[in-house]
């Protein structure tokens, strides 16, 4: 089992520190840098999650415990 925190080449919900380096220079190089910037693929998912349900359901599904 992987945590989510923890990277492994083979997990893919985390990338390594060099994908996060390269995002930030490209912001750092940018004369009108975004707001927001999605870096991981669950973070892909949860953005577009955000969009198509509505933020209660959104809420219900984040905070639901096993």
């Amino acid at each position: 089992m992987y945590q989510l925190g923890t990277f492994n080449p083979s997990n893919t919900f985390t990338l390594g520190p060099n994908t996060a380096f390269k995002q930030v220079l490209a912001i750092i190089n940018n004369k009108y840098p975004k707001v927001r910037y999605y870096v991981t693929q669950p973070i892909y998912i949860f953005g577009f999650l955000r969009r198509v349900l509505p933020m209660k359901w959104l809420d219900k599904r984040l905070t639901k415990r096993n």
